[in-house]
This record gives structure tokens, sequence and C-alpha cells, in this order.
């Protein structure tokens, strides 16, 4: 039998959730983005799109850090820290 070519399906739920958080993103929806990737990080730590789920609250938080909004940033960070962690 061959093997499907097709990734696992936690691959496919993390892909879908990192595509629906960066465009919620792209149409401004910072809010309504971080928790998507919160959520991915935590819940598929192993997958090949959670580095990229990372890297995108770090450039929201430094954008928040940026506009003067410190403590929004420090949340983020807190709640990133515990997605990891989470994981």
């Amino acid at each position: 039998m061959a093997k499907s070519k097709q990734g696992s399906v936690p691959d496919s739920i993390s892909a879908s959730l990192f595509k629906l958080a960066t465009d919620l993103e792209n149409q401004g929806l910072i809010k309504q983005a971080v928790p998507a990737y919160l959520k991915l990080i935590s819940r598929y730590p192993n997958s090949p799109v959670t580095p990229d789920a990372i890297e995108r609250v770090l450039a929201v938080v430094e954008s928040m850090r940026k506009m003067g909004q410190h403590h929004v940033a420090m949340t983020v960070l807190d709640q990133l820290e515990a997605a990891y962690q989470g994981s």
C-alpha cells in the first residue's frame, strides 16, 4: 500500500490555525490573531508551523512595545511562555 503524501491530522489542524491567525493579523485583528497563535503553540508544539507562530507572536509583542503598550506586550509574552511551557 502506498504511503500518503498528506501530512498528519495534527499538522493539518495546526496549518489551518496558522492560516486563520495570519489572516486575522493581516486584517488588523491582532486581539483575535494572538489567541489563535497561542493555541497552535500550546496544542501543536511539534508542528512545522509552530516556530513561525512563535515568531509572529514575538513580532506582535515588538510592535506593541514600540507603540508604548508595554503592559499589553508583557501580558502577551507571559501568555506565550505559558503556552510554550504547557506544550
